[in-house]
């Protein structure tokens, strides 16, 4: 399954303040690094000042003197100087970038398991040198702060832009404390006397240009790009433009072409690895075996291709270029020739593994590939005239990386930051990529997909070759659909303004609440706060004569419990043994007589899986009076994409809502949403009562923000059933709402679920769209008096019917 795209550009806007952000403990204790003694005094007298402990960990700090500063005492904020304030796009990263992920590592049994979300704090500091963007190496640590929630779930992190401060600047670190405390943006721009910005994401197509850069005269030289995407790129560009293609890599294929491995047909290279593994030598490892393996399929891949170039009469050759070796890129911009026109940094290397299994090497390695690989291509292409040099880049670095990706996500980073900064002759653009359909550096699609929705190579070759003929200097970035996202990430990256996804993306993010504890892979806690002024809807209701929360409130809320996890979850299919405490309903005025006061509540979403069965526990709270009160508890079954059950109300939708049983006493008065539509009868016999509405909604019944969050249910159909089934006897409580079940796309006919024996009696509603293909169904509803705690709800069965 694939997405559409959309191409977008970072536009610096105001970036607005935000009462909720969690402060700074008081007295925490802030590690430095990165910095020399002098910033780090005047960092002291920064944090001390707002009562917080100052520890500068040195540059030179060997792993064990790290590991003792751990031992004293962890850190509850690290703020790093990253490349420094000084820093050059020809100024090496290993040292400082080595010694972040010394510290990291140090820190990780500490980080890894907390819970508490918003504790902890790592903010990368990057530096705007006069009237210029930041070097190119701020990038690694941009991209490595963004990362940095899939290694530590509850961990904030904040990228943030400062000016160059002059010497005798002793709050150059003011502006920090005041983003960490006051803005949930990921990345804020802090200039100097000036308000915050922050990047928005805002589509922009590129303009079409009278004439296309790239001709037939010209040359174009691409390191990799001899296989997977790059490769499709190589093609289409030469098939469309007729241009000289040179594609590159680091073995010499043509002198490989010999080998029997490389010559054998495929049935023989089959053959081939079976033998590798059945009569391997003793001192062969299986690892071994493999990657020598998974290297003769690569150049036996890039042969097929350049003859299968040729057979097609493509003017595309392959030179050998090692972009880490400077003189190897020197000899590949010499073999390209004087018509060179175009360059495409296209390699890439993509080494996922958890921070505590990465080893140094590791990181280089694959940094290196992008980051001295631009730079040895600008070394080698001074004095040149080039049309435009096009960087490929990634979505790891605009928004972060997946598990393990850490060092690649700095390593793209680092080419939009090139990008901005670059300052040559001819346009230098990077174009952050999300993950495509099939091909790419991905090795496990359907991990990568739970991310994001990948993008058609057709696709997205054509919108790089646009890129490459008429694209602006500076970073844009093409995006799919999100899927999995953490919840640092929902609640800190701004939605693109006009992206047909930001409205599930602003509802997802509506949904998620504020978070307060996660639990990796276990359990998430949130806030969720209704003001009756920016969300009326939460007091629409009424039960016994007061103002309450709607019941379709709080289902949704038992259902959209399914984000902030550090693993896909699928959408609710639907939920089970709903149980919601009818007087925690009604919202209790600040005073006697004073206005309804906010709605504040407490949701935990607990993973429970038993065999192959994955469900979500979720209970609600009511936490604005004095003591917490049970709200609501249910078992949210999750199997299918949340996207076919997602509506929005409309006005003019009919519904068809058939009430089966049940104790018929639901008296007037007894539990009424706001406004309900009239209802028309319909056909009715024995003991159903049958009814048409046609949906109303109005802005006041919903929230006053411009873009309502998407729901699951169809709020005006369930709120007129539950106004007939809700029934309190007189001069009893309320009591406790039960449902059996609450089904999305109900299935005709029997779904399997059973009602609990000995139950008292209940009845049904089942709702469908009168000319759509939507169908609901709320089974086996009743009233007890008895809620159950949360140890006898970790105690139930989970269905056998539920499966992940």
């Amino acid at each position: 399954m694939s997405g559409p795209i959309l191409r977008h550009v970072m536009e610096l806007v105001s970036a607005p303040r935000y009462p909720g952000v969690r402060p700074l403990e008081p007295e925490s204790t802030v590690w430095v690094l990165n910095a020399s003694q002098a910033v780090v005094d005047r960092a002291a007298f920064t944090f001390r000042g707002h009562g917080h402990n100052v520890v500068w960990i040195p540059p030179s700090a060997a792993s064990s003197v790290i590991d003792e500063y751990v031992r004293r005492r962890t850190p509850d904020v690290v703020v790093d100087f990253g490349a420094g304030e000084h820093a050059t796009s020809t100024a090496d990263w290993r040292e400082r970038f080595h010694h972040t992920l010394e510290v990291l590592r140090a820190v990780y049994p500490c980080w890894a398991p907390c819970t508490d979300y918003g504790r902890l704090r790592y903010t990368a500091l990057t530096w705007q040198r006069e009237n210029e963007s930041p070097a190119d190496l701020n990038g690694l640590w941009s991209g490595l702060a963004k990362t940095l929630p899939r290694e530590f779930p509850a961990v904030i992190p904040q990228v943030v832009e400062l000016p160059t401060p002059d010497g005798n600047d002793d709050a150059v670190l003011t502006p920090v404390i005041d983003a960490m405390e006051n803005y949930p943006w990921v990345e804020l721009v802090m200039p100097r006397a000036a308000p915050a910005l922050t990047p928005l994401p805002v589509p922009r197509e590129v303009n079409d240009c009278a004439t296309s850069r790239i001709g037939s005269d010209d040359t174009v030289l691409m390191t990799g790009g001899a296989r997977g995407i790059g490769w499709r790129l190589a093609v289409e560009l030469a098939r469309r433009t007729g241009c000289h293609v040179l594609v590159s890599g680091r073995d010499d294929v043509e002198i490989l072409r010999s080998q029997p491995w490389a010559r054998a047909s495929e049935v023989q290279f089959e053959q081939l690895r079976v033998e590798a593994f059945t009569e391997r030598s003793a001192d062969q490892t299986l690892p071994q075996i493999r990657r020598r393996l998974t290297k003769q399929t690569q150049v036996r891949e890039i042969l097929a291709n350049l003859d299968a170039a040729r057979d097609e009469g493509l003017n595309i050759e392959y030179v050998v270029c090692d972009v880490t070796d400077e003189q190897s890129v020197r000899r590949a911009v010499e073999q390209a020739g004087a018509k060179l026109s175009a360059v495409l940094h296209n390699a890439g290397l993509d080494m996922p593994s958890r921070l505590p299994d990465k080893t140094q090497a590791d990181v280089e390695t694959v940094v290196a590939v992008k980051l001295d690989g631009f730079r040895n291509l600008k070394a080698a292409l001074a004095g040149h005239s080039l049309k435009v040099m096009c960087l490929t880049g990634s979505l790891t670095g605009r928004y972060g990386g997946m598990v393990g990706q850490f060092d690649y996500a700095a390593a793209n980073d680092s080419l939009a930051y090139a990008a901005r900064a670059a300052g040559e002759d001819y346009p230098v653009l990077c174009v952050a990529w999300p993950t495509w359909n099939g091909v790419g550096l991905i090795t496990n699609l359907k991990a990568a997909s739970a991310y994001m929705l990948p993008i058609e190579a057709e696709d997205g070759v054509t919108a790089w070759i646009r890129e490459i003929q008429g694209g602006p200097s500076g970073e844009s970035a093409f995006m799919g659909e999100f899927a999995t996202v953490s919840a640092q990430h929902l609640e800190s990256v701004p939605v693109p303004v006009g992206w047909t996804g930001a409205r599930r993306m602003l509802s997802r993010r509506y949904w998620l609440g504020r978070v307060v504890v996660i639990e990796p892979l276990v359990a998430i806690t949130s806030i969720h706060v209704f003001n009756p002024d920016t969300a009326p809807y939460a007091v629409s209701a009424q039960l016994g004569g007061r103002e309450a929360m709607p019941i379709t409130l709080i289902l949704e809320l038992l259902l959209q419990a399914r984000d902030g996890f550090a693993m896909v979850i699928p959408g609710a299919t639907h939920l089970e043994d709903v149980r919601i405490q009818l007087a925690a309903v009604v919202n209790p005025p600040s005073s006697p007589d004073g206005p309804v006061q906010t709605a504040q509540l407490r949701r935990t979403a607990r993973i429970r899986s038993s065999g192959v069965t994955v469900a979500l526990e979720v209970t609600l709270d009511r936490v604005d009076q004095e003591d917490s009160i049970p709200l609501a508890s249910a078992t949210v079954i999750v199997r299918q994409d949340p996207r076919e059950h997602e509506t929005t109300p409309q006005s003019g939708r009919r519904w068809r809502v058939t009430v089966a049983g049940g104790p018929g006493n639901a008296g007037p008065g007894v539990y009424q949403w706001s406004d309900v539509p009239a209802t028309v009868p319909a056909d009715a016999g024995g003991h159903e009562r049958v009814f048409d509405l046609v949906e109303f909604w109005s802005p006041a019944l919903g929230w006053t923000q411009a873009v309502p969050p998407f729901t699951l249910l169809p709020t005006t159909a369930v709120e007129a059933a539950m106004q007939r089934v809700i029934a309190s006897p007189a001069g009893k409580d309320p009591g406790v709402l039960r449902i059996g079940a609450v089904l999305l796309s109900a299935p005709v006919g029997d779904s399997g679920i059973r009602p609990a024996p000995g139950t008292a009696p209940s009845c049904s509603v089942t709702i469908h769209e009168v000319s759509g293909e939507h169908r609901y169904e709320l089974r086996e509803i009743r009233t007890t008096d008895h809620f159950e705690s949360q140890d006898d709800i970790s105690e139930r069965q989970l269905p056998e019917h539920a499966h992940l």
